[in-house]
Order: structure tokens, then C-alpha cells, then sequence
């Protein structure tokens, strides 16, 4: 049986150097190396426990070993209601639980534009994976409050042209740091971030008076926010009406399916021969298919020469469900 506790070997957890002990066993720090074991019998019950180092320190069975990379913690929610009713809400979606008393991680809000961060708050704790931690002005309603982990009056007061910085290491933002996720337009080739003339839209989704959900589609933080043309508020957010909070506390994240389909029949059948007058081709999959870019391309079996090409965004190309029908150009 082997026993791995909470080891992160991508990140910066390095297991401790290469030494076999009677009742320990050391994993090398390079994974090429190996560690050996003498004086195992046909019958040896051999239990290894993998101890990682993290921060120069040894890991302890159990222990949380953070990685050093923290895109997929990211803010998941923005309130900007009435009144006080302000509030954010950050998701973890890296996998494992999060020590922030291990790894500094600030909320900045960078007030009128510019270049300095001139409040934050600071997490701490812990939060597991796949949870949410909630931070609301302290003068927000009681129901918004309730709602709440942590309160901040400063950070969390955005008037929705404020830009909110989810970062990593504090003091290095001012140098074009560490941010790992942010509410707002990036920098401009100057370093300042640009403030909006009362808000940013896009798209009908707005950041003022309105409370912002991030789509299930999003997985990480992006650090370049909204992008400079704004396009990514109403690609990454949902717009909902002002003072809604039955999404706070909760998050959902879509995972991809890089499953490829399986082709389930075709028409005509796979390897039919003696075919004529062929001017389409139907192809059934287990799955819902749609049209991407690029080509089909139909070759001959003889000399592997193409016959045909069709270019799937035209309407040669129809699809229903998993049922594909390509309609070719010339018969065959």
C-alpha cells in the first residue's frame, strides 16, 4: 500500500533528499533518480508514506503543500448593490486546499485609476477545494452579511469603476507583479490602470448596480480582466439584478470533456464498396457534435489522393445532434 499525502510536485514541493532508512524511505528530489529498498522478502507488507518539503520546511502526512501557482483561485462573484450592499466572492478551483497563512494573497482596489493599490485585505486560513470565501462590506444589509465570511470596509467598497486586484506577494504589484486575477482593464503600456468614466460595460453586462456571476466555463483567474477592449466582461460574467445574493457561497465550474466521440454508424457503412453516383456521406456519433473550422476531407483508398474537400463552417456540412451529414461537391 502506498500512502501519498497532499503532494503538489508541480508546484514547489520537493521531497527531501535520497535516503533509505530502515523504517523511512526518502524519494529522491529528481524524478530520474531512484531510491532503493534492501532486504524485502516474497511476503514484506511494504507501507510508504511520501513526506514533501515545502518553503524549506518538511511536510507532515496530511499537510497542505501549497503550489506555487494560484490561477485557479479566482473571484467568482461581484456585488455592487445599493447602499453598502458590496461584496465579492473568491472560488478555489486549484485542487487542493489553500494555506494562506502560508502564501500571502491580498484583494487590492486600486481607487480613480493609477498604478498604486491603496487598500487590501489580506486572506487567511484556509480554504478547501471547491470552496468559496465570501467578503462583504460591513455596513452591507444584514442579509448580505450573513452571507459573508470576512468583512472589510476599505477593500470591499468598490463604486464600479474602482479596478479589484486578486494578488499573490503584495508588494510586488507595483513592479507589474503577481496579480492572479482581476476586476477591471489591464494595465496600460505605462503601468496605470485606467479608470472608466463612471463604469465598464460591454455587451449589456455592467459593473455598476448589478451583482456579476462568473461563468462555469471560467477555470482560472485572468489577469488581464476584462481585456482592453472590455470584451471579456460579458465573455467571462453574468449580469443579475442589483441586490441578488442567492448565488454567494457556492460556485460551479464546467469541465471540459476532452473525450474524443466514438463514430456509431455511417452511411454508407464503413468499407461498402462498389458505390456510385455517392453525393453524401452521414456519419452518427455518441455524443452531440458541432461545426468547428478547417476541412473534411474525403481521400481515396486506392492512393490516399484527396476527392473531395469541404470546408465545415458552409452549409455543405449539416449537423442534428450526433448525426453528421456531409454533402460533397462532385459524386463519387
Amino acid at each position: 500500500m502506498v500512502n501519498i499525502f497532499d503532494m503538489d510536485l508541480n508546484g514547489d514541493a520537493n521531497v527531501l533528499d535520497s535516503t533509505a532508512l530502515y523504517d523511512r524511505l526518502y524519494l529522491p528530489q529528481t524524478p530520474a533518480q531512484t531510491s532503493k529498498v534492501n532486504d524485502l522478502f516474497a511476503d514484506t507488507a511494504l507501507n510508504l508514506t511520501a513526506f514533501a518539503k515545502d518553503g524549506g520546511q518538511a511536510g507532515q502526512p496530511g499537510e497542505t503543500i501549497q503550489d506555487v501557482t494560484l490561477q485557479g483561485l479566482f473571484f467568482s462573484e461581484y456585488v455592487h448593490g445599493s447602499g453598502f450592499n458590496r461584496a465579492v466572492e473568491i472560488y478555489n478551483n486549484t485542487g487542493a486546499t489553500i494555506d494562506f497563512d502560508s502564501v500571502n494573497v491580498f484583494i487590492g482596489r486600486i481607487v480613480n485609476g493609477g498604478n498604486d493599490v491603496e487598500v487590501s485585505y489580506q486572506l487567511s486560513g484556509t480554504l478547501a477545494a471547491g470552496a468559496t470565501f465570501v467578503i462583504a462590506n460591513p455596513s452591507a444589509s444584514r442579509t448580505l452579511r450573513d452571507l459573508a465570511d470576512a468583512t472589510d470596509a476599505n477593500t470591499i467598497n468598490p463604486t464600479g469603476d474602482d479596478h479589484l486586484l486578486l494578488m499573490e506577494d503584495f508588494a510586488t504589484i507595483g513592479a507589474g507583479g503577481s496579480i492572479i486575477d482581476l476586476i477591471g482593464t489591464p494595465a496600460d503600456s505605462n503601468g496605470n490602470f485606467v479608470r472608466p468614466v463612471s463604469q465598464w460595460e460591454d455587451d449589456g453586462v455592467e459593473t455598476q448596480d448589478q451583482t456579476l456571476r462568473r461563468n462555469a466555463s471560467v477555470t482560472q483567474g485572468n489577469p488581464n480582466g476584462f481585456g482592453a477592449d472590455v470584451s471579456g466582461l460579458s465573455a467571462e460574467w453574468t449580469e443579475f439584478a442589483q441586490d441578488t445574493f442567492d448565488g454567494l457561497g457556492s460556485h460551479t465550474v464546467t469541465t471540459p470533456d476532452t473525450t474524443a466521440p466514438t463514430l456509431t454508424a455511417s452511411n454508407p457503412a464503413d468499407e461498402a464498396e462498389l458505390l456510385t453516383g455517392l453525393t453524401q456521406l452521414t456519419l452518427t456519433f455518441d455524443e452531440d457534435m458541432a461545426a468547428g473550422t478547417g476541412n473534411i476531407i474525403v481521400r481515396s483508398q486506392d492512393d490516399d489522393t484527396a476527392v473531395d474537400t469541404i470546408d465545415v463552417t458552409t452549409l455543405s456540412v449539416g449537423i442534428v445532434g450526433g448525426v453528421v451529414t456531409i454533402t460533397l461537391t462532385a459524386e463519387l
